[in-house]
């Protein structure tokens, strides 16, 4: 065998050699340690307003907002969530709230 051969037949063998290595090593699995020490709120909406309830050190917390103010942006519970009211038709009758927990 010639030399240019056996050194493409070496650099093969040592691709699929890696590449059966990657291969092995892709699966597995990963532990997360911790708890979740509050629930999340919960969210109501009705005609005019929304009504955010939250469970906060074993007490119940509960905030109400317009539907106006959360579409202009003003909406937040504390340090704790913001909301956003975005509307999707021109009616103002079907809309999509955001809640982004910090």
């Amino acid at each position: 065998m010639s030399v240019p051969k056996k050194l493409l037949l070496t650099v093969a063998l040592l691709c699929a050699g890696v590449s059966t290595h990657v291969a092995a090593e892709s699966g597995g699995t990963i532990h997360f340690v911790g708890m979740i020490v509050e629930p999340p709120c919960d969210v109501n909406v009705d005609y005019r307003h929304v009504v955010m309830a939250c469970d906060r050190q074993g007490e119940a917390q509960t905030q109400q907002f317009s539907l106006d103010e959360l579409a202009q942006g003003q909406g937040g519970y504390d340090n704790l969530a913001t909301m956003q009211l975005s509307y999707v038709n021109p009616q103002h009758t079907l809309a999509v709230l955001n809640v982004n927990y910090n």
